[in-house]
């Protein structure tokens, strides 16, 4: 009698839950599946399908294949595959979730020991990016220990098969945050946290960049893009009280740690082994303008990173824009600045066409200008008050000129249109 004939539903019920426990189990032991091994596990489960020839079994499975498709009957090697997906990809979005909370720890205010967690959480997503990418191109068996299968490779390990070149600056940098990982009795103490911030610094922006080159998609920050505070306050190891509090094996270890970690930096002045303090990070659109391009989502526009160099941009915001409109009106006003100007008159509207010609708000954070949209703060430094002065100084017609300007702009038409 015919297979066709006999075939019940509920055999190929039987059929079909036998199948897949079968390949699942060749995945989770690193078996290779086939038709004669699948056979035996077949009919020890049930024991009616012992009279079925290989070739009949195999033929009903494709049949049936072909009837509901590959997703309930996958053949041996496409199972095995979308398994591997699932995988690196759950490596993939584990990564993304490490990172994120690495960075969700170090902003926290009141936390003692955040930079042991920031570099617990980091360095894992790093470990986990860099096995899923193993696990995607050579297989998930090569981010295992060939005698123990339990157990998966190192992150050293999985950093130097992804970036090999010794001396790039973006291994050096994650090799520095292993070892403060591994090191954290004695290295991860929170007067080393203006140090290090350096260092972490360019771990974030390493990691976002690799995380596209490695998986192809855009680390998802949502609607909002936050990264690390580089502004850093608090006491360090310069100040004795602080020196006193700490262990002699402690402060041997943090010395030759510090000693290394800037004389390396000294060495490469590299930014993507440290960004250095005294450097300003800013947000432009202008990306043929910055240093580093990321996105904050796949159909996102690029966003770039400008670096550069100024100390006044790590201070205190309060201390570096203290003033707003209404106080640099006042200060002009009460100024004798105005004695050199033709126009007597300095108002909230002189004020901005001022800013108009000069395009203080060209950029949301420069020398002269501080805004932050989530705050609604619009503030504005001594520099800028410096500027204006030193305009009039230089031309007394200076204030009708920034009000002719405006007059002829497009926005002023506009409004007087309406």
């Amino acid at each position: 009698m015919g297979l066709k004939k006999i075939f019940t539903e509920i055999m190929r019920d039987k059929l079909n839950t036998a199948y897949l426990n079968y390949i699942h189990k060749c995945i989770q032991y690193n078996i290779k599946p086939n038709w004669t091994d699948f056979k035996t596990w077949l009919v020890s489960e049930n024991p009616e399908f012992n009279g079925y020839e290989i070739k009949q079994i195999n033929n009903k499975v494709n049949d049936y294949r072909k009837i509901f498709g590959n997703d309930q009957w996958p053949s041996f090697k496409d199972y095995i595959k979308r398994d591997d997906e699932k995988f690196f990809n759950r490596l993939y979005e584990r990564s993304e979730q490490s990172f994120f909370l690495a960075l969700e720890v170090y902003n926290r205010i009141k936390i003692e020991n955040k930079i042991e967690a920031f570099s617990i959480l980091i360095v894992n997503a790093w470990e986990l990016l860099f096995k899923g990418y193993i696990a995607q191109a050579n297989g998930r068996q090569f981010i295992y220990y060939e005698n123990d299968t339990t157990r998966t490779i190192t992150c050293t390990k999985a950093l130097y098969e992804i970036i090999t070149n010794q001396n790039d600056p973006v291994r050096r940098n994650i090799e520095r945050m292993i070892e403060l990982r591994d090191q954290a009795t004695h290295l991860l103490i929170p007067e080393l946290q203006p140090p290090l911030s350096r260092l972490f610094q360019a771990n974030v922006f390493n990691f976002i960049d690799y995380y596209f080159k490695l998986t192809g998609k855009r680390v998802n920050f949502g609607k909002d893009l936050f990264l690390l505070s580089l502004v850093v306050d608090g006491e360090t190891l310069s100040n004795p009280c602080v020196a006193m509090n700490i262990d002699a094996t402690t402060r041997v270890a943090i010395d030759k740690f510090l000693k290394e970690l800037n004389e390396e930096e000294e060495q490469r002045k590299d930014v993507k082994f440290t960004i250095p303090i005294e450097y300003k990070l800013a947000l432009t659109k202008k990306t043929d303008d910055s240093d580093i391009c990321i996105s904050v989502t796949n159909g996102a526009e690029k966003i770039g990173l400008i670096i550069e160099k100024t100390k006044e941009m790590m201070k205190d915001p309060d201390k570096s824009y203290p003033f707003i409109a209404k106080d640099i009106i006042k200060k002009i006003n009460n100024s004798d600045i105005l004695k050199n100007s033709k126009n007597k008159r300095f108002t909230s509207h002189t004020f901005q066409t001022i800013l108009k010609k000069e395009k203080i708000k060209k950029d949301k954070i420069n020398d002269y200008y501080f805004s932050c949209d989530k705050t609604n703060i619009r503030a504005y430094s001594d520099k800028l008050i410096s500027l204006i002065e030193n305009k009039i100084k230089s031309d007394p017609e200076y204030i009708d000129k920034c009000l002719i300007e405006y007059k002829n702009t497009t926005n002023y038409r506009k409004k007087n249109k309406k």
